[in-house]
């Protein structure tokens, strides 16, 4: 929200190569998950603040912003097909998971190739550990907003 805000005003966030740039990786899927709920917490509220940036940026970019909205849209058709008659939906429900596989593949080996590293295809389990706590975070805050608590993390 900082960022928009400044962006916003008209000034610009301006990158110095020297300065020193602390930054705290997670030791485990667990603790990476977690600051990932939040992530997604916060940027749905973030969206409901500013409409505009579901559009994505520089950074988080219109992909990895629908990423929530297929896993959600996932689980709702798979939940639709329990219904006999609707069971064909599962189908559609593996074909969007499918998607998201494609598209987390297509990413880890970019980034294999440049980087010339092979287990960056490992990204494919974070990409969607990641996208399952993003949704969750994001339906954690759908849910607060509706009730009246959304100031609440």
């Amino acid at each position: 929200d900082l960022g928009f805000r400044i962006s916003a005003r008209g000034y610009k966030i301006l990158l110095e190569p020297k300065a020193k740039c602390y930054h705290y990786n997670r030791t485990n899927v667990k603790a990476y998950f977690k600051q990932q709920l939040q992530y997604g917490k916060n940027t749905l509220k973030l969206y409901f603040k500013h409409h505009e940036l579901i559009k994505g940026d520089e950074i988080t970019d219109i992909g990895m912003n629908v990423q929530p909205l297929i896993i959600l849209s996932s689980i709702f058709f798979f939940i639709l097909g329990l219904v006999d008659f609707l069971r064909p939906l599962w189908l559609f429900s593996f074909g969007l998971i499918f998607s998201l596989f494609i598209y987390f593949l297509f990413s880890a080996i970019k980034l294999s190739m440049r980087f010339s590293d092979k287990t960056a295809l490992l990204l494919i389990i974070l990409y969607f550990v990641r996208a399952i706590a993003w949704s969750t975070g994001a339906v954690i805050s759908a849910i607060k907003y509706l009730l009246g608590k959304n100031g609440e993390n």
